[in-house]
């Protein structure tokens, strides 16, 4: 008891882990990924057919009490928009593994599947990919980066401003200021159109 662990560096180099994984895992099947995303579409389809449907007959019902009434109406849509989203994640996702050239055998086939799943979703998929590829390259570089650089100490006026936005400051725990909220809301736009997001020494 009370004797220090001591972190020890992986003696394992990234080549060494990738060769220690089977060959077929690299491997992606076209029947299986085509499935997958037919799967999702339909799954989509399905919950937006059946909450319509259960919102037109509940409408149509007779009500004894306002309350009562938009109880029931509400709910139901809550609850769709909770495993429709589920859905619609998994959809991007599936855009992002066509992203990466990893989810059908053919590269134009992953960019035109990607295209649509993330241009149905409101992601710029070119633009994306892109950045992307170069976040994963630089991953936790500060000068090459993609994704939210962080200012630098110079670029910090003072002390207070490093916590200007946390909630227990503002008193605000949905997340600070309208600008940082906004900016949560519209993420992808204000990346691609201002370029917020790039390294220092990007492109």
């Amino acid at each position: 008891m009370g004797q220090q662990l001591i972190p020890s560096l992986p003696t394992k180099n990234f080549h060494e882990l990738r060769r220690a994984i089977p060959a077929h895992l690299f491997q992606c099947s076209n029947v299986t990924s085509l499935w997958l995303l037919v799967r999702d579409i339909a799954m989509s389809l399905v919950l937006a057919c059946g909450v319509s449907q259960l919102d037109a007959l509940l409408s149509s019902m007779i009500w004894q009490m306002a309350l009562l009434k938009y109880i029931c109406l509400s709910v139901p849509w809550i609850v769709y928009w909770w495993f429709q989203g589920l859905v619609l994640t998994g959809i991007w996702v599936i855009g992002h593994e066509c992203g990466h050239g990893s989810f059908f055998t053919s590269q134009l086939i992953c960019d035109v599947v990607g295209f649509v799943c993330h241009s149905a979703l409101w992601t710029p998929y070119l633009s994306w990919k892109i950045t992307h590829r170069s976040h994963h390259r630089h991953h936790a570089s500060m000068e090459k980066d993609e994704h939210w650089i962080p200012r630098t100490r110079s670029e910090v006026s003072n002390e207070d401003s490093l916590f200007e936005d946390t909630p227990i400051l503002t008193g605000d725990t949905s997340g600070g200021t309208t600008s940082s909220r906004l900016s949560v809301l519209f993420a992808f736009q204000r990346i691609w159109s201002a370029k917020v997001s790039q390294g220092y020494r990007s492109f």
